[in-house]
């Protein structure tokens, strides 16, 4: 069993009664439920399917190992389980398209379950993108980027969407006054007099998480998590290029999953997470497990 399964394990085998907790939610709680639920209603009908997972991977966060030790993602803890149980309950589109990617997402197993089993029965149509999000996909290998600073190294990995219409995103840009085509041009000449710079032209249909880990007396501990709406191998190639120093190396699907299990674990983070880097590990989780998907069950 890996330590990412060992913590999912744990997150799902709680004390009698802790599962399904039956508290009435505070009135503080109540009004986050509500904002984060308007939240998701307007990031799923953003064009840029980045948007809608990264709220839902938020709303997930608090319920991580790994950012348990952060005061903002304590303070929603009841929020986020309240909300993902009225997620549960209440049949819509925006509803029913968080609960597919909080079943691929979430760090309790028993959560999951809950979410395949409530989908299995719903009939409200979703963003083909979203229906198919169980289909996601590492986009090549991991590339691991060592700066010239001691202790310091930066995972890089990407992942494809199925089913997001490309045609259709181009269009609802278009819509709101932006270009994609006029994106493409800025992108083709954005070096300027100071070198490369870092890509310009979003992908609409696949995104980039780079992991930056630093080694410390308890352990190798993650400083950061970005998520950028980039092709990895582009994204990597930009970092490179702005600093020849920075050497690149692929890393097997295996240790790099084990390195990521270890930062998802949370066992030795001494060091919090700030808000906004905890907010992408449930997605973070959601790539590792594809990395090795023959361990998703151990």
């Amino acid at each position: 069993m890996t330590s990412l399964s060992r913590a999912r394990t744990c997150a799902s085998h709680r004390p009698a009664g802790a599962r399904h907790d039956r508290r009435v939610p505070s009135v503080g709680a109540v009004d986050q439920v509500a904002a984060s639920l308007a939240t998701l209603d307007a990031t799923l009908a953003s064009p840029m399917p980045l948007d809608f997972l990264g709220s839902v991977s938020r709303l997930l966060s608090p319920l991580e190992p790994a950012a348990r030790g952060t005061a903002e993602t304590m303070a929603h803890a009841a929020s986020s389980r309240a909300l993902t149980a009225m997620l549960l309950t209440s049949d819509t589109p925006v509803t029913t398209a968080a609960l597919h990617l909080v079943r691929e997402m979430a760090a309790d197993d028993e959560l999951r379950r809950r979410c395949a089993d409530e989908l299995a029965q719903r009939r409200t149509p979703v963003p083909a993108w979203v229906r198919r999000f169980h289909e996601i996909r590492v986009d090549g290998p991991v590339r691991v980027l060592l700066p010239p600073a001691d202790g310091v190294e930066s995972l890089v990995i990407g992942a494809s969407l199925p089913g997001v219409d490309l045609a259709e995103v181009s269009t609802s840009l278009a819509g709101l006054g932006l270009d994609p085509a006029d994106l493409a041009r800025l992108a083709e000449h954005d070096d300027g007099p100071e070198g490369p710079q870092l890509p310009t032209l979003p992908s609409f249909d696949a995104f980039t998480l780079v992991l930056t880990t630093h080694e410390l007396d308890c352990g190798r501990l993650p400083s950061v998590v970005l998520l950028t709406q980039h092709e990895p191998a582009d994204l990597v190639e930009r970092l490179c290029a702005m600093d020849d120093s920075v050497v690149s190396r692929t890393l097997p699907d295996a240790e790099a999953r084990r390195a990521l299990d270890h930062v998802l674990g949370g066992t030795d983070q001494c060091v919090p997470l700030d808000d906004t880097s905890a907010g992408h590990l449930p997605l973070l989780r959601c790539l590792a497990e594809r990395l090795t998907p023959e361990l998703r069950a151990a």
